[in-house]
């Protein structure tokens, strides 16, 4: 695990300088201007290492447990999927009865339109949300 984590560390290290110049902000065209400090990601890989391959991540744990600003966990998890360290997977939260519906991959989305198996709802993009499946 400590050389998984290493590994894990120096890619977040180098996607961050890459994108941000070496400064405290990231270029990137998307997610331009958010702060994320050299501190905030040394926490953000100190906290993901506690995850073990098959657990799933939610965005809002990241906000929570590293206080970030909105948009940062995006900009972590970004860099989790293109390094292929995490699987992005979707869910959605039904509107009516409140089930959350099974994990499903993005190729699900443009197959077929996601109905609540409790109550029969059709989901919309209101009630989508993102997991990440740890890979490491």
């Amino acid at each position: 695990m400590a050389t998984l984590l290493y590994k894990y560390k120096i890619m977040i290290e180098e996607a961050f300088y890459v994108e941000t110049g070496g400064e405290n902000m990231i270029n990137d065209e998307i997610f331009k201007g958010i702060p994320l400090s050299r501190e905030v990601i040394t926490k953000a890989v100190d906290f993901l290492g506690k995850y073990k391959e098959g657990e799933y991540l939610y965005p809002n744990v990241l906000l929570r447990n590293l206080n970030l600003s909105k948009g940062s966990e995006l900009w972590i998890t970004k860099v989790l999927v293109e390094n292929e360290l995490v699987d992005a997977l979707h869910y959605y939260n039904c509107p009516r009865c409140g089930k959350q519906s099974d994990f499903f991959s993005k190729e699900y989305l443009h197959t077929e339109q996601p109905i609540c198996e409790e109550c029969d709802t059709e989901m919309d993009v209101d009630n989508y949300r993102m997991v990440y499946r740890i890979k490491y």
